[in-house]
């Protein structure tokens, strides 16, 4: 699963890229496959599309990690978390764009992170398995009904 952190904050990157490493060794995979980006400027070179998950800084220093969100979030598909400081309850309403399913101190520990990545890597394998059945489901009725006609 394709997953990028937009957050300019170096050590946090490193520190989280060694604990996804650990998590890909001892699961023996590399299913957690984790692109970092310093800005909107740099993740905005990339392609949205390959992107499951995207966790964003609320606090970038060119575009505000929500307004990231809402400009691309028509563009993809991907469920969105956010990084935000220690004084969570002023961004609770954030949560109520279902696109938005997460958010995280920094100062928590990466490995609450790592640990909903698994949560939401399920998560996708299941909403992608229903779309391809509804596609299928809709191709079926398509062709009884055109030979109906």
């Amino acid at each position: 699963m394709k997953v990028a952190v937009i957050d300019n904050d170096r050590h946090f990157q490193y520190s989280f890229r060694k604990k996804i490493d650990e998590f890909n060794v001892s699961k023996k995979c590399d299913d957690i496959d984790v692109d970092f980006f310093t800005d909107s400027i740099d993740f905005g070179k990339s392609n949205l599309k390959k992107y499951k998950i995207i966790i964003t800084n609320i606090q970038l220093p060119t575009v505000q990690g929500l307004q990231l969100i809402h400009s691309i979030k028509e563009k993809t598909d991907a469920y969105f978390a956010l990084l935000i400081p220690e004084h969570k309850n002023e961004y609770e309403e954030i949560l109520q764009d279902e696109r938005i399913v997460s958010m995280f101190n920094k100062n928590e520990p990466i490995r609450l992170i790592i640990n909903w990545l698994k949560f939401m890597q399920s998560r996708v394998a299941i909403y992608e398995c229903h779309n391809k059945i509804e596609s299928e489901y809709t191709k079926c009725i398509d062709h009884i009904n055109n030979i109906k006609k």
